[in-house]
């Protein structure tokens, strides 16, 4: 039988893990559907995957608000949150992958309150220096950790970071053990309890983030190349 391209990454996946000794079990796979129709999404619904996400609001909005397997899934917001889609943001996932600022978190706990609802955050931290995402060094992560640990609806359960676009294996792996010796740091701090997930690795370089200690990886493009 002819192997689906979310089974055949599976496979991969699972290569990679025994190269290099960790367990599949302990890193989660987040299919990013981007651009991608609701058929292509059940096609990965039926190959198992059940963590997806979303770079923009309005695209998730349509594909997702009314589909009848929403509940079955976990849906997580990867992208810059404006302000102006943050509650609609709030209510659709369940979890936002972005957040770069305290300032931020009290405002998704402002508006995670409202819905009644604990929403999951992991703080984004900045890999490349030549661009202005996410916390730019530890200590105002930290104070952020501790700041969000007072805030009633919110949970912060990991980081994230998006590696730079070096053609450096050497330097793709140094910007990942950086982010996982952060994330190591942030669970002995203060408010740190609840991190489990470093989400690091995409559809280019997830190998290397696995080898560094990933425990989630955000894959999309080689996921869809045959659907």
């Amino acid at each position: 039988m002819q192997l689906t391209m979310g089974k055949k990454f599976r496979k991969d996946f699972e290569q990679c893990c025994y190269r290099y000794s960790k367990k599949t079990s302990d890193i989660v796979c987040i299919a990013v559907t981007k651009n991608r129709d609701i058929d292509s999404i059940e096609c990965l619904y039926n190959d198992g995957y059940r963590h997806f996400g979303e770079n923009r609001f309005q695209e998730a909005q349509r594909k997702f608000e009314q589909w009848s397997l929403r509940k079955e899934i976990d849906l997580h917001f990867l992208g810059p949150i404006q302000s102006n889609k943050l509650k609609g943001i709030v209510n659709l996932v369940d979890c936002v992958q972005s957040v770069d600022s305290f300032d931020l978190c009290k405002k998704i706990d402002l508006a995670a309150g409202q819905y009644n609802k604990c929403m999951r955050v992991f703080f984004q931290i900045n890999l490349d220096k030549n661009k202005k995402n996410g916390f730019v060094d530890l200590e105002s992560c930290m104070h952020a950790l501790a700041g969000s640990a007072e805030l009633p609806n919110i949970r912060v359960e990991g980081v994230m970071g998006i590696a730079s676009d070096s053609q450096e294996k050497s330097a793709i792996c140094s910007e990942f053990r950086y982010l996982h010796e952060s994330f190591c740091k942030l669970q002995s701090a203060r408010g740190g309890g609840f991190l489990k997930h470093c989400s690091m690795g995409m559809s280019e370089d997830f190998q290397y983030a696995i080898r560094e200690g990933s425990t989630m990886i955000r894959i999309g493009r080689i996921l869809f190349e045959s659907l």
